[in-house]
């Protein structure tokens, strides 16, 4: 948990003061007693003006402890608050800066977990820490010192307790601490299963799982409310043990106290009351500063385990790292063709290798397809060229330069991605597609109208201004896809990534944003990763996985005389008239390229 005082730097002045003032509260607030142990010699005296003197300093006392509360009230909060900004800003920013390969190792449904309720722990234990972890042992202390003055007799009961109640505490945190880290654990495996039937509602719904599904989360719950209860009960034993402590100590200050009282004056006895009184005072003061001690440290158990968690993602290492003296892409005659040289891949913990030796080049002004069985390897190809992972082996080359050479930021700019999944975000169909740079209004409708996407959007009551809902709910899987596809054109990248992407459009809109997208991108690389063969046969190089290995690559026509593994694919999906047709039709093709 120190490692993230940190963070307080933004507020340092405020702490400085509160610290002072809080100082300088108990300092007032133990000043009462010390008042109250005259009170003997000025009524044995019967000096009345003294009497209102001292009433007078004990008010002044009570009414500047008031004010004193009142500014640290107001400077803890505020440090709690910005505590708080500073350090989910800086989680937001780390888990942005993640690999892929990070997220998996995390999960989601974790790191919002430690984003919000991690975070809300820690800070609330900044704004109360702060103020009860600096009072309480001030109060202690200077309550000894001024206690001692007055009877350092009755002093050495409390010196006894003390160690005792340490002791005390120390052994209810050895027991609570590793529950605190199970609890949240817990935490995260009902947060986990909430999360996955809330987004997929539709399927258990479908597959009528509501009975199996609420279950699964009850028995998640039960889980987290057995070890709830386990750490609770832990819990309750310390405030009636520390209490228990401290009453013995209380009346163990007033027998020995009392013990003393043999064969002494009348006159030494009344003023050895006074005294006693005000040590047991400082002895109530002290039960209280270590009740408050016990109450922050329930908070303490959570929060540091919220913040091991918190410090597990600011410390994690993204398996992504950039070049300390990166080539400057922009500085470079760029072209956009991307090469992939011998390369294999595995993903962090798998035993196997999910890519094997893959070689293939796709050039600037050509569309390079990409098609096998599913689990063959054809998106994890493609996610290795915006590094989304880094290749196990072998290299990953744009314009003849290794990706690891680059900036990521700087190579993920010149690179128009598109999904497997259809992603939009809350905001207007204008700010969507605007989300990869500022476009002009011409160039957005123009991506608009090439994705086939213009014409559902001009339907609508504000156009390109309508509202999009998070994630795009309120559009079909259709019109989310043309969107991002829309989205990634309006870059106006040297690259074109299509991982799946026209999967949700019907046969005549596949076929029409395929032909515009054609003309679009000429002077782009495109690499298109697709299922359905109707999708990529045009394309110039069409590459065939199987197992994560190429098994061969070429043009339609050429694959479907030599390769097995596409004959199998496109005689799965098409008869042999049509695929007669596709051979005819790109025999007509080539022959009216060869004319132009």
């Amino acid at each position: 948990m120190l490692k993230l005082i940190r963070y307080l730097k933004p507020v340092i002045l405020e702490v400085i003061i509160s610290v002072i003032l809080i100082v300088a509260q108990v300092m007032l607030q133990l000043r009462i007693p010390n008042e109250m142990a005259d009170v003997s010699q000025y009524i044995a005296a019967k000096d009345t003006q003294s009497i209102w003197e001292m009433g007078g300093r004990m008010l002044l006392l009570c009414l500047g402890t008031l004010l004193i509360s009142i500014i640290i009230s107001f400077t803890t909060s505020r440090i709690g608050s910005y505590f708080g900004r500073e350090l989910r800003t800086e989680i937001f920013k780390k888990v942005t800066s993640f690999s892929v390969a990070e997220y998996d190792k995390f999960g989601v449904s974790s790191m919002i977990t430690r984003t919000t309720n991690d975070v809300q722990q820690v800070q609330q234990i900044f704004m109360m820490g702060l103020r009860i972890l600096v009072q309480a042992p001030a109060m202690i202390v200077i309550s000894v010192i001024y206690a001692s003055r007055l009877n350092m007799k009755l002093m050495t009961v409390l010196l006894v307790s003390i160690p005792i109640i340490l002791i005390f505490i120390v052994i209810i945190a050895v027991i609570v601490f590793p529950l605190m880290r199970t609890w949240q654990s817990k935490i995260d495996r009902s947060t986990l299963v909430l999360r996955e039937n809330l987004t997929g509602v539709r399927v258990i719904r479908a597959f009528v799982r509501e009975e199996e599904e609420s279950k699964r989360y009850d028995a998640a719950n039960r889980d987290l409310t057995r070890v709830t209860i386990k750490a609770n009960r832990v819990m309750s034993l310390l405030f009636p043990g520390i209490s228990l402590i401290m009453q013995f100590t209380y009346l163990a200050i007033f027998f020995t106290g009392f013990m003393d009282f043999d064969n002494k004056s009348a006159v030494v006895v009344f003023s050895s009351i006074s005294s006693i009184m005000s040590v047991a005072q400082y002895t109530l003061q002290i039960m209280m500063a270590i009740l408050m001690v016990s109450m922050i440290f329930v908070f303490v158990a959570r929060s540091k385990v919220s913040a091991d968690r918190i410090n597990e993602i600011l410390n994690s290492k993204s398996n992504l790292i950039n070049p300390e003296s990166p080539i400057d892409l922009d500085k470079t005659e760029l072209n956009g063709q991307v090469e992939f040289k011998h390369v294999s891949f595995a993903f962090p913990g798998a035993q196997e290798k999910s890519l094997y030796d893959i070689s293939f080049t796709a050039k600037k002004g050509e569309t390079t397809a990409i098609i096998g069985s599913t689990g063959s390897g054809k998106s994890t190809i493609i996610n290795l060229i915006p590094r989304f992972y880094d290749a196990t082996e072998g290299e990953v080359l744009v314009d003849g330069i290794n990706v690891k050479d680059l900036d990521e930021i700087q190579l993920r700019q010149h690179i128009g991605f598109v999904p497997q999944k259809a992603l939009l975000f809350s905001g207007t169909i204008k700010d969507n597609l605007r989300f990869g740079n500022n476009a002009t209004d011409e160039e957005i409708e123009k991506a608009a109208e090439i994705a086939q996407a213009k014409h559902f959007i001009s339907k609508k009551e504000n156009g390109f201004d309508s509202q999009v809902t998070q994630g795009g709910k309120n559009f079909s899987g259709g019109q989310r896809q043309r969107l991002c596809i829309a989205r990634a054109l309006a870059k106006n990248a040297e690259i074109y990534v299509f991982d799946d992407s026209f999967s949700a459009l019907d046969f005549k809109t596949d076929v029409k944003v395929r032909h515009a997208l054609k003309k679009y991108t000429k002077d782009s690389t495109v690499i298109i990763v697709g299922q359905r063969v109707s999708s990529i046969m045009d394309a110039d190089n069409i590459i065939v996985l199987d197992e994560g290995k190429i098994v061969d690559q070429g043009s339609h026509e050429d694959l479907l005389m030599r390769c097995s593994v596409y004959q199998e694919i496109v005689k799965s999906q098409l008869d042999q008239d049509e695929v007669e047709n596709t051979i005819r039709m790109n025999k007509k093709i080539k022959e009216e390229k060869e004319e132009n």
